[in-house]
């Protein structure tokens, strides 16, 4: 049973989260998982209040439930057991059952983000159906939005695109985003926590990598933004969005813990459901995620004009795709390329065992 776990979980940490930042670690006691959130895995400021971190743990009981299946168990899952300790997120308890083939459990592994133009093709109308029933299979309390109008997703395409803006204009946000790229294949299989820089640039030929290191020095990037590299780098975010076939919203009715992490499990059955048809995805949530943060209160690191930005961004985003007054919890671009996405790798599960 321990070996048949190791495995479960090797393989179930394929899972998206904020920066690559993985943000959980194990417990196995006979034939339950024990599965705990770690605060300090992901400390910056789209994870407030751990909602980020509780949406890829969401991704990552996807990814168990489906290999479970796959060993011959079933995954009974018990979210948020102890109300007074949000950092025990699932107890997981296997039960023997007939082995059953799940076909999402071969591309597990091969889900990526893919930060490249799309294809301008609209999406097939077969696969636009079977994305948007697979919250009636998974979680009937969250919902699907697509937008495939063009005009609408040129607004939301250059709303989203202030969060790259702000890569060039924010300090703080600079300083993060930054700090957490791998700058080369060697560093990326070494750490495997992170974004590799050929996973945010992946057609950047190898000549440009010396030049973008110079961009981790913000005194370099304030001078440059003088002839308004920060507005090109928005204009240029805009245009990869609407070269996609359509952008999708998760939204959920309740703020709480447990919607956050169904919502996260959704995400991984839609992209693993993508990855299965063809599909690529990129997730492009830093603006409602910053937007949070500075509606329940905090702005710290934001200049009043920034923050202001910030705002009427959320706001144009939420009145094209949220007319019921839910909460967004994730966006994403979805469309077809013919280039399959390059991988950054994930760390081994930190499993402890207890007899």
């Amino acid at each position: 049973m321990k070996d048949i776990i190791k495995n479960i979980l090797e393989y179930a940490v394929n899972a998206p989260s904020g920066n690559n930042s993985q943000p959980w670690k194990f417990k196995v006691k006979e034939n339950k998982i024990y599965i705990y959130n770690v605060p300090d895995g992901d400390i910056t400021p789209y994870n407030f209040d751990q909602k980020g971190s509780y949406i890829a743990h969401g991704a990552l009981i996807e990814n168990i439930s489906i290999i479970s299946l796959k060993y011959g168990y079933s995954a009974n899952i018990e979210i948020f057991p102890n109300k007074n300790h949000n950092d025990i997120v699932a107890i997981i308890t296997l039960k023997k059952t007939e082995l059953k083939e799940n076909q999402l459990f071969d591309h597990i592994f091969n889900r990526a983000t893919n930060r490249r133009i799309y294809q301008k093709t609209p999406l097939k109308s077969e696969h636009k159906e079977e994305i948007l029933k697979i919250h009636q299979e998974i979680d009937k309390s969250g919902k699907i939005k697509l937008i495939e109008d063009i005009e609408k997703i040129k607004k939301v395409a250059w709303a989203l695109g202030l969060h790259e803006r702000l890569i060039f204009e924010n300090e703080m946000i600079h300083n993060i985003v930054f700090s957490s790229v791998l700058w080369s294949e060697k560093e990326n299989a070494e750490k495997r926590k992170g974004l590799y820089i050929k996973t945010r640039f992946p057609d950047m030929p190898s000549f440009m990598l010396p030049i973008m290191k110079i961009f981790k020095s913000w005194l370099f990037v304030n001078i440059v933004n003088k002839i308004g590299l920060a507005k090109k780098i928005q204009k240029q975010s805009a245009e990869s969005c609407i070269s996609s076939s359509a952008l999708c919203a998760i939204l959920i009715d309740e703020e709480t813990n447990e919607a956050y992490l169904r919502g996260g499990r959704l995400l991984q059955r839609i992209w693993l459901t993508a990855t299965k048809l063809g599909l690529s995805i990129q997730p492009m949530t830093g603006i409602p995620y910053l937007a949070r943060r500075i509606l329940k209160g905090d702005s710290s690191g934001f200049l009043p004009k920034e923050v202001e930005f910030v705002k009427q961004a959320n706001k144009t985003i939420n009145d094209i795709f949220n007319e019921n007054q839910k909460t967004i919890i994730i966006i994403f671009r979805i469309g077809y390329d013919s280039k399959p996405p390059i991988k950054t790798l994930k760390l081994p599960p930190n499993i402890v065992f207890e007899e």
